[in-house]
């Protein structure tokens, strides 16, 4: 929920639309805001997978996880299925993690 402040110290609460990603990952479902300014492609914003797996990345590795591709790996009627690679960089510049599933 985002917080909208009105004047002199009152805060009232503001739902932002959200949509659920599943994953193969670590955790549960990855709840993505909806950027309602933002360009759309069937009603998602274009970066919602990208942040999704963000969210992944930094779950599974902390603070130093980053996700380096993304690649639509099948499309059916009902469902997009994205391949991520999730991991951490080494200090030799090259990331050590593996490849989550992200169903959209």
């Amino acid at each position: 929920m985002g917080i909208v402040r009105r004047q002199e110290g009152e805060t009232v609460t503001k739902p932002r639309k959200t949509i659920d990603v599943d994953h193969t990952g670590m955790g549960g479902i990855v709840r993505v805001p909806i950027n309602e300014s933002g360009r759309e492609i069937d009603g998602l914003p274009v970066d919602y997978v990208r942040y999704a797996a963000h969210v992944l990345a930094q779950r599974e590795y902390g603070r130093g996880g980053e996700c380096r591709s993304i690649r639509l790996d099948s499309r059916t009627n009902h469902c997009f299925i994205h391949q991520a690679f999730i991991g951490r960089r080494l200090p030799d510049g090259c990331t050590s993690g593996r490849n989550v599933y992200i169903y959209t």
